[in-house]
């Protein structure tokens, strides 16, 4: 009887081993010594992470990739043909293609480094979802341009007379290419003169305001391009385009004018300058150059527009050379959306332009406005550009959470009451955000930083989780998921997700 009990028992204690190893792997140390919850890199720090921490979440990552990728249909972003008939005219019998927003060349042959004889390519610049970007030279002008080539056509349908225009070559098109056509407009450039770009809401008073695109990168072309379907480095291409060199793919691609670079260069740039700057002094240095930035949100929220897509990578600095001061541009319309973009809007036959906000299954106050999340996201920026170009990072995080400084406190002020655009630029001209105060304080006014090294990482990375760019109606990314185990992955703080 004896002898039939101890494989029991045996077999309980085995369980009961195995379920305290599992908790141990689902409890890291990190946690046990009640230090901030941060798994990923917290564990590489301490020298505890194991193989099964990596194939734990590597399983969920996997799981929810698929989830995202296979979500329904009517999730996905779209742009209705009722608002692409924003950029037709239909005062005539029929409606067409206005003559201020027709490209220079609809269709261009893409061979060797060139597109036709007009754009001449000089390096890659980067690669995202939606396509690639490079850096090409206008031979016409002799100017830099950003040419963006898209890798899919996307979902937007196209209105008849926009695909008589390309031949037919595509019937649907990227949503950024409407979207800048109608909201940012069209620059022509010819006798080497450049026109001012003006959008289809300008031009179409009948239906709507006058809309003016200033804060907003326009494009200079776009163009179906048609590429050999065989690369040239490729081992097909050796094989098979002796026997089939007619055999082209089409694909749409952008042209907007090169910028010396985006925020996150600039302030890169002005870290390495060697001005040692201080939070304060780049706040009082740029805040006026932010506060346009706000402006130019607050005019495309007041046509009906959200931009959906704000972070320091889509916000490029123009550099004036004639003296009137530099302006930060917001490109990246890809993702703009109508204000009115509710899911009952979807039964109501209102124009709508994206679906994402309702990806994640919940809502929050950014979700239910979509114009300030627009805001809340280009604080965000503006935090990080405070913190990157400043001489000491840890001097930055210490002020933003002790509320101190004039800008930390326009920031925490709006995520306890968020307000519009407009009403947010007025507030910064305000006394309580004036710029120039935090200088007045002296040290005594400064956060007494702490000097242990754990505090300071814990410091670091919630600064990072705070500023950390999440937008509401965006898809889960690789870099996303990256950051996310980074920062705590399944062992970080639900309530600060």
């Amino acid at each position: 009887m004896l002898k039939t009990q101890r494989p029991i028992t045996s077999s309980v204690q085995n369980k009961a081993s195995s379920f305290k190893a599992m908790a141990r792997i689902l409890w890291p140390p990190a946690i046990q010594d009640k230090v901030y919850p941060f798994a990923g890199s917290t564990l590489v720090l301490v020298g505890r992470l194991k193989l099964t921490h990596v194939i734990i979440c590597t399983v969920l990552t996997t799981a929810f990739f698929i989830v995202a990728v296979l979500r329904p249909e009517g999730l996905k972003n779209e742009l209705p043909i009722s608002d692409a008939s924003d950029l037709l005219d239909i005062q005539g019998a029929s409606p067409s293609v206005p003559l201020h927003l027709r490209p220079l060349e609809p269709i261009r042959i893409a061979k060797a480094n060139r597109f036709d004889n007009r754009y001449e390519f000089e390096r890659h610049l980067g690669r995202s979802r939606e396509g690639s970007t490079m850096l090409y030279r206008d031979m016409y002008t002799g100017t830099q341009v950003l040419v963006k080539s898209y890798s899919h056509h996307a979902n937007a349908p196209m209105e008849p007379a926009w695909a008589d225009l390309f031949c037919h070559e595509l019937t649907t098109w990227p949503t950024e290419i409407p979207a800048t056509l109608l909201l940012a407009g069209l620059e022509k450039v010819s006798s080497n003169r450049r026109h001012s770009a003006h959008g289809n809401l300008t031009r179409q008073s009948h239906r709507h305001a006058s809309f003016q695109p200033g804060g907003l990168v326009p494009a200079l072309d776009y163009f179906v391009a048609l590429e050999p379907v065989f690369s040239s480095s490729s081992l097909f291409a050796l094989l098979l385009r002796p026997v089939f060199p007619s055999w082209t793919t089409p694909r749409w691609t952008l042209v907007t004018p090169w910028r010396a670079g985006s925020l996150d260069y600039f302030a890169a740039v002005l870290k390495k300058s060697g001005g040692n700057f201080s939070p304060a002094q780049l706040d009082a240095l740029h805040r006026p150059v932010f506060a346009g930035l706000v402006s130019s949100l607050a005019e495309l929220h007041a046509k009906g527009y959200c931009h959906n897509n704000v972070k320091s990578a889509n916000i490029f600095v123009d550099k004036d050379d004639d003296g009137g001061g530099d302006q930060w541009l917001l490109s990246g319309l890809g993702q703009v959306r109508h204000v009115a973009g509710h899911r009952s809007d979807l039964a109501s036959g209102q124009r709508f332009w994206t679906v994402g906000a309702w990806a994640r299954g919940r809502r929050s106050r950014w979700e239910a406005d979509c114009r300030l999340d627009d805001v809340r996201l280009a604080l965000k920026s503006y935090m990080s550009f405070l913190r990157a170009a400043s001489s000491d990072e840890l001097s930055f995080d210490g002020d933003l959470y002790a509320m101190r400084a004039t800008w930390s406190r326009l920031y925490w002020d709006f995520v306890k009451a968020p307000v519009p655009a407009e009403e947010l630029v007025d507030a910064m001209s305000g006394e309580r955000y004036m710029t120039g105060a935090d200088d007045e304080m002296g040290d005594d006014g400064r956060v007494m930083l702490m000097m242990d090294e754990k505090k300071e990482e814990a410091l670091r990375l919630a600064v990072d989780m705070e500023l950390a760019w999440t937008n509401v109606d965006g898809t889960w990314s690789w870099e996303g998921w990256w950051r996310w185990w980074k920062l705590g992955g399944l062992w970080q703080r639900f309530d600060q997700v």
